[in-house]
């Protein structure tokens, strides 16, 4: 295998792009920092490593990044309808001409002569809707969590099946309520929302124990919003705001703890991508 690799590369560029690494434990994804650098370094091969930008920022320093010389390139990510447009789009094409049945809420069988109409309701209830714009903002950019949110309204959202696909058939369009997406996404599969489950957090719940502090990531957020709705803002520093918290009774512990819970939930990001701290700059998502 290394002759062949060998042969390529003196006669063209060869390039080894490793993708989806971050989604693996830190323990594993050092090993494969090690092992794709040794190994495109030993063929001379280029080496392309995929990574969320906060990945990067916690582990540059680390010896597997630091041991070798690297060109960081950021790439934003697309736009979340674009993403779920070509989803669609292939699982159309994977069904066209299939035929499936399903039973409706009311226990009747029903007949779909082709399963690419079935992905085409979806289609119509997600793009350019309001359910797109939900999950696009709730999603903050992270492109994951989005098909995460999509399959959940996807899996648990439709409650009235039959009806929906009739309304489809009839007039060719059908739009899923936006409080059955936003419940679906917020409950999955559960009873009774829980932020342990739940992929989006609760802003309303600091979940501090302490009735005072039950509304400090809402008061944070409001406060964010507020400094952002200013035409020059960037950012606002940490040590800024652990002064006001300061003044309204919050001790340092208890507001990086938030904090850092703002941002884990993806409402509130810091300017470098790295760990909350009073030394960070914010932002609200």
């Amino acid at each position: 295998m290394d002759n062949l690799f060998s042969y390529a590369t003196q006669h063209a560029p060869v390039f080894l792009v490793v993708d989806n690494v971050d989604q693996l434990d830190e323990k594993t994804q050092s090993q494969i920092f090690t092992d794709c650098v040794a190994f495109s370094k030993r063929l001379k091969i280029n080496l392309v490593i995929s990574l969320r930008n906060s990945t990067y920022v916690e582990h540059r320093n680390s010896a597997a990044f630091n041991a070798y010389d690297f060109d960081p390139i950021l790439i934003e990510p697309p736009q979340v309808e674009a993403v779920l447009s070509k989803r669609f789009f292939l699982a159309k094409n994977m069904v066209q001409g299939q035929s499936g049945d399903f039973e409706a809420e009311n226990g009747m069988r029903v007949h779909v002569s082709n399963n690419a109409d079935i992905i085409s309701l979806v289609q119509s209830s997600v793009l350019g809707t309001e359910v797109g714009s939900l999950l696009e903002v709730l999603a903050a950019g992270d492109i994951r969590n989005a098909l995460r949110m999509t399959r959940e309204f996807l899996e648990h959202g439709y409650t009235n099946v039959g009806k929906a696909w009739q309304t489809y058939k009839s007039t060719g369009n059908y739009v899923l309520p936006r409080h059955e997406a936003l419940r679906a996404i917020l409950l999955g599969n559960q009873a009774l929302y829980s932020e342990d489950y739940s992929l989006v957090g609760n802003p309303f719940d600091a979940r501090k124990g302490k009735t005072n502090l039950q509304l400090l990531r809402l008061f944070i957020l409001s406060a964010l919003v507020q400094y952002s709705s200013e035409a020059s803002f960037q950012y606002i520093d940490g040590s800024e705001m652990k002064k006001h918290l300061r003044s309204v009774g919050v001790g340092d512990d208890t507001s990086i703890a938030v904090l850092r819970d703002l941002c884990r939930l993806r409402f509130v990001n810091t300017a470098s991508h790295d760990q909350a701290a009073f030394s960070s700059s914010f932002y609200p998502t």
